[in-house]
């Protein structure tokens, strides 16, 4: 049975199919109650997108008033079609007391649906002018609505509304809210949507009226865009926007999610009939006979390092990394607890020694080794003899273990005795070995970089790759393996192999890589024959015959090193890193990624979200992207007097406009048209030609710029310094003044500094220590009641805030998050989705109720 409201409608649109031209008259009049006369309109009635411009503004927008008249003018507006006869109408046409400015902050920035979903005062919304206390907003609808609710999509400061009305077809006004006799609630958290209900409502509308009142020392709100939900007559609709989606296949709303490189290759290991791959983005195994990939995640961080195949009775596969080694079972990784997880840092090799049941790890400058009968540990440190630097491989020969190192190599025989074999206690020819084979006469050769080793127990020999017939190897070895044939097989770092007879110290072929660039980080054979390389940063090749294989996983990210990442206003998550710059929608983010070349391949540092557009920091310069559908704007490396000196590491914009750009070698100034280059040295620094320091954060207050750099904090206002502080944050800290992070304090206490592990409070130029961390600290974001603090490897940290402060005694852990993590940047892209970066681990998804 049709509602009320339907069969009223179709009787007005009867009456409207016959009298249309006289109820059209009354679409172009301007508001005539309640806004100030005293007001002048500006009014605009079109979507279409700004044209191109030739001369793209790119410092950050300073909004001009404008008040011009426009002919009022409808455009075509389809209604979204969401069920049972109700439709979403966006407002087609805008009329304003005032714009901030003819293009930014102007009415036709309300028009359409919402493109401004970050917080934050962008060009993309509309503002009244700055001198205004009272503003009026008029948004017309067509076709005309039968209206169930109205929505106001506030991207900024969603308070400050003061009456709203609704204008019927024969001009009356009905007052749908008014402050002086309502309640309403006023949202602290933006972007916000207010929705109003119109249950009395029922005539059709052409026009909802927005009145709004503001302290003078107040910031205006912005509105980006007003809707209604309502009945209209049969006609044309457009469903529901459903976006292209994968699914991701978890249910767990609060489970992490991963998004990660796996085709970035740390090592790898045949296991039986597949093939298993450890990378920073986690663990993939293949099957060598369809050649599918089984990707898994390895909780609490994907990082991996290691990985081996353990071929005793119930068989299995063991990995480590940043979080210390597991056992995977099926698809489940079982933690095996190591006393030493908290201080020797990341897994770097792992063998299993099948016979004695035996797990031996291998880290930087140690040896552990595993019982599985006893469960018990056994170290061999640099008490024991072990070589200080990272552990490249672990190979069991016969019943001794040996380990190649970035410093030589050892072995561990019989009652456990290691004996060291570096170039400073014996003839080893270089230093930098990365793997270890035995051939059936059971001399040992040993791939390095520098040509081929051959070690007989007593003597050492350098085979270099031109003393060796019939290859075309360079001396730089990764790889070195063998399937019990006689031969033996080598790689190079650019993945040419060689069939290598030991007798005859010649290759007898030679099997030339693809035309595809390899940078080689491990090599493996298996009894079959079977060759696998695994490349740093195109995955898995794999070799049979002269047929090589790609191996690759479908991941998005491009690169597990991620610089930066950011929230911009058109609801994009921005990724900056080693290997380009990416974004995605942030509330879909299994749909297909996009990425952004920069100029000759530059690689990206920073990203600032201005309010006119975004800032892209890279190692060429900077990259300007407008949000009005201009053209982007690229600014190069040059001279300091007349672009960005070097690469850019940090980007910000005053509120008169100017950019500041910190570089990895001073400050430069932008005022729109000429550099003012800031070499950030005392005068006695530049007397000794001191190289001038990096930036490497921003904090602007009004027409306060703070710059954060590797010697100090410093104070500019309208581009000049006025003040600095260098020697003071020596004293206090004993051994750094290099300032990482500033930003204002949650509690409004001045500024927090952060210096390495230190946090101070910085208040009328006072340093006050209120935290210290075992690492330092790479980014600070204040969450709903909650600081959230990310380092460099010790994990991600939170202090729990209210109306009263910063409870600094009470910091913790992150739940979820490994403590041996290269955290990079966080933010979050709406009230309950958290992202945080890495410098190794990709991105990491994490959804809660943050403070709700």
């Amino acid at each position: 049975m049709k509602s009320f409201k339907q069969r009223w409608l179709i009787l007005v649109w009867l009456v409207l199919f016959i009298a249309q031209a006289c109820v059209l008259t009354n679409i172009s009049r301007a508001p005539t109650t309640e806004p100030d006369p005293d007001l002048e309109p500006t009014r605009v009635m079109t979507q279409t997108a700004p044209s191109l411009s030739e001369d793209v503004p790119i410092a950050s927008h300073t909004p001009e008033a404008t008040a011009e008249p426009a002919v009022p003018e409808f455009i075509d507006v389809l209604p979204i079609d969401l069920g049972d006869g109700q439709v979403l109408l966006w407002a087609g046409g805008a009329t304003a007391s005032s714009s901030a400015d003819n293009e930014a902050y102007h009415a036709k920035q309300a028009l359409g649906k919402p493109n401004t979903l970050a917080c934050g005062r962008f060009v993309t919304a509309w503002q009244p002018e700055q001198d205004e206390t009272e503003a009026w907003l008029e948004l017309y609808f067509s076709p005309y609505i039968l209206p169930n609710e109205i929505q106001i999509k506030q991207s900024y400061l969603p308070k400050q509304l003061s009456k709203i009305e609704v204008v019927t077809l024969d001009e009356e006004t009905i007052t749908i809210f008014d402050r002086e006799v309502d309640d309403l609630y006023q949202p602290d958290e933006c972007p916000a949507t207010r929705v109003f209900w119109l249950p009395e409502v029922e005539v059709l509308i052409s026009s909802v009226r927005i009145m709004l009142e503001r302290d003078m020392d107040e910031a205006w709100t912005q509105i980006d865009a007003v809707g209604v939900v309502g009945l209209i007559g049969d006609g044309p609709t457009e469903p529901m926007e459903i976006s292209d989606w994968v699914d991701e296949g978890d249910d767990d709303f609060y489970a992490p999610r991963y998004y990660t490189n796996k085709n970035q290759i740390n090592t790898l290991a045949f296991a039986g009939d597949q093939l298993w791959t450890a990378s920073d983005g986690g663990v993939v195994a293949w099957d060598l006979e369809a050649l599918n990939p089984t990707s898994y995640a390895a909780e609490p961080a994907n990082v991996t390092r290691a990985v081996a195949y353990c071929d005793w009775e119930y068989g299995g596969v063991i990995t480590g990394g940043v979080a210390g080694i597991a056992l995977v079972n099926d698809d489940y990784f079982v933690p095996i607890e190591h006393p030493g997880d908290e201080s020797l840092g990341a897994v770097t090799a792992l063998a299993c020694d099948p016979q004695r049941e035996q797990i031996w790890v291998g880290y930087l400058g140690h040896l552990s080794r595993y019982d599985l009968a006893t469960q018990s540990w056994t170290e061999f440190g640099e008490s024991a003899g072990m070589p200080m630097d990272v552990v490249r491989q672990i190979k069991i020969i016969g019943q001794d273990v040996w380990v190649a190192t970035a410093y030589g190599v050892a072995v561990v025989r019989g009652e456990d005795q290691l004996t060291a074999y570096t170039p400073d206690n014996s003839a080893i020819p270089t230093q930098f070995v990365h793997a270890i084979a035995a051939d059936k006469a059971g001399v040992l050769w040993m791939a390095s970089s520098s040509g081929l080793i051959e070690f007989d127990g007593r003597d050492w020999t350098l085979w270099k790759s031109e003393e060796i017939e019939g290859g075309s190897l360079i001396n730089m070895l990764m790889g070195i393996d063998g399937d019990g044939s006689g031969t033996l097989w080598i790689a190079d770092t650019y993945g040419t192999l060689c069939q290598f007879d030991p007798a005859e110290k010649v290759c007898q072929q030679t099997v030339l890589p693809p035309d595809d660039e390899i940078v080689l980080v491990d090599f493996k054979m298996d009894a079959q024959g079977r060759i696998a390389l695994g490349d740093f940063r195109n995955g898995v090749w794999f070799v049979m015959g002269d047929e090589w294989f790609p191996l690759r996983t479908r991941d998005q990210l491009l690169d597990n090193a991620i610089n930066a990442i950011a929230y911009a206003p058109d609801g994009n998550l921005w990724l900056a890193g080693r290997g380009g710059v990416q974004y995605f929608p942030a509330d879909q983010p299994a749909s297909p990624w996009q990425q952004m070349p920069l100029p000759e391949n530059a690689q990206a540092h920073a990203l600032f979200v201005a309010p006119d557009g975004l800032w892209i920091g890279h190692t060429r310069g900077a990259r300007f992207l407008p949000y009005l559908d201009q053209k982007p704007a690229d600014l190069p490396v040059g001279e300091p007097d007349s672009a960005i000196a070097n690469a850019v590491t940090a980007v910000t914009v005053d509120q008169d406009g100017v950019t500041y750009f910190g570089t990895s070698s001073g400050l430069s100034i932008w005022d729109g048209e000429r550099f003012l280059y800031e070499d950030l040295l005392s005068a006695e620094a530049r007397s000794r030609n001191t190289y001038p320091p990096r930036v490497n954060a921003f904090y602007t207050d009004g027409d306060t710029v703070w710059v954060g750099a590797s010697n100090g904090l410093y104070q500019f206002e309208q581009g000049r310094l006025v003040a600095s502080w260098r020697d003071e944050l020596l004293d206090l800290t004993g051994s750094t003044s290099s300032v990482g992070i500033i930003t204002g304090s949650p509690d409004g206490s001045g500024l927090l500094i952060v210096v390495g592990g230190k946090l101070f409070q910085f208040v009328n130029g006072d340093f006050v220590l209120v935290l210290e961390l075992p690492s330092e600290v790479r980014s600070i974001y204040a969450m709903p009641y909650a600081l959230m603090l990310a380092t460099a490897n010790s994990g991600l940290y939170s202090l729990p805030t209210d109306n009263f402060g910063i409870y600094w005694d009470l910091v913790s852990t992150g739940g979820g998050f490994a403590r041996c993590f290269g955290y990079q940047a966080i933010t979050m892209s709406d009230m309950h989705t958290l992202w945080s970066a890495s410098c190794e681990g990709g991105l990491q998804r994490n959804q809660a109720l943050y403070g709700q």
